[in-house]
């Protein structure tokens, strides 16, 4: 999935729920852009990942960023 924060000085706080029988690690990857209105992005992978508890975990998704967050 891809989480958008379009505000451009506070950071978004997303706890995403998947049901709790989802089980797994969670991959983030950060889109950077030169400017919140950008036709284009550039993707930053993180070295952190998470595993989901109960079928739930939290990013923080940075201001003007978005984050793809991927399930394996």
């Amino acid at each position: 999935m891809i989480i958008l924060n379009n505000d451009a000085a506070a950071d978004l706080e997303v706890e995403l729920d998947l049901g709790r029988d989802a089980s797994g690690v969670v991959h983030t990857e950060t889109l950077h852009a030169p400017a919140l209105d950008s036709r284009e992005a550039h993707i930053t992978t993180s070295t952190k990942s998470d595993s989901l508890r109960q079928g739930k975990c939290s990013v923080t998704v940075p201001h003007a960023t978005g984050l793809r967050v991927t399930l394996s």
